[in-house]
């Protein structure tokens, strides 16, 4: 028996409902498909805040490059340096996941990073950190060889803070070997008497020793101060 005029329009109506329900599931699987490949890819590719930037030349060629500390979503941080090409945009030329310490990584004083920047050619990285009885301050220099294409630590200006017995500082020039440790005496530490004052002891470090910047581990570094056989780590 055949459809009638009016069965016929109801059933297409039907087709159309069903359709249109069909389209709307697949527009949500869609979203939700799209939604979930975001969130992997985020997951995958953390994210990554500004802490600071600054300007200055690095390579002699009286243009400013700009230098960024950057932290991801893991607290993971970078030093990226940039350059600009003939449109004015920046490109990244260098960039290092081993120079910035990362904000957890401070002690009790919280987050070590101080301060960047740049002068004469050389990028300055500061930290400082600790707490309690002990203190320590970081600020290490580095330097782009253009000979060799390749970036340099140059300088590393250390100090070492015992409330109950001594502040250290050390000033040491990589390019040179040059050192020069000083120690004062404070507190009331019941060892005071082995403590000893020291000014501006100098002495060298042969052969001068500039490491890679991309190698170069903070704070894991030592150096023996000569005659007194004292440690400090740079």
């Amino acid at each position: 028996m055949g459809l009638t005029g009016k069965n016929k329009i109801q059933n297409t109506q039907a087709i159309l409902k069903n359709t249109t329900i069909s389209l709307k599931e697949k527009n949500n699987m869609k979203f939700v498909y799209l939604m979930v490949t975001l969130l992997v890819s985020l997951s995958a590719h953390p994210q990554k805040s500004s802490l600071t930037t600054v300007f200055g030349d690095l390579d002699g060629d009286n243009i400013e490059e700009k230098v960024l500390i950057s932290e991801n979503n893991d607290g993971q941080r970078m030093l990226q340096i940039f350059k600009q090409n003939n449109s004015s945009e920046w490109k990244l030329w260098h960039s290092f996941d081993n120079i910035v310490i990362n904000s957890d990584d401070g002690g009790a004083m919280g987050d070590p990073f101080a301060e960047l920047s740049v002068s004469n050619r050389v990028i300055s990285v500061s930290h400082d950190g600790g707490g309690g009885r002990f203190t320590w301050q970081y600020l290490h220099k580095y330097r782009y060889d253009k000979k060799d294409k390749i970036w340099k630590v140059v300088g590393a200006t250390i100090t070492h803070l015992d409330k109950s017995k001594k502040v250290e500082t050390l000033d040491y020039n990589l390019l040179t070997g040059k050192a020069i440790y000083t120690a004062n005496c404070i507190g009331d530490d019941e060892d005071q008497d082995e403590c000893k004052d020291i000014k501006n002891f100098t002495f060298y470090v042969k052969p001068a020793n500039s490491p890679l910047m991309k190698n170069f581990k903070i704070g894991k570094n030592k150096i023996v101060i000569p005659k007194f056989n004292i440690k400090m780590y740079y």
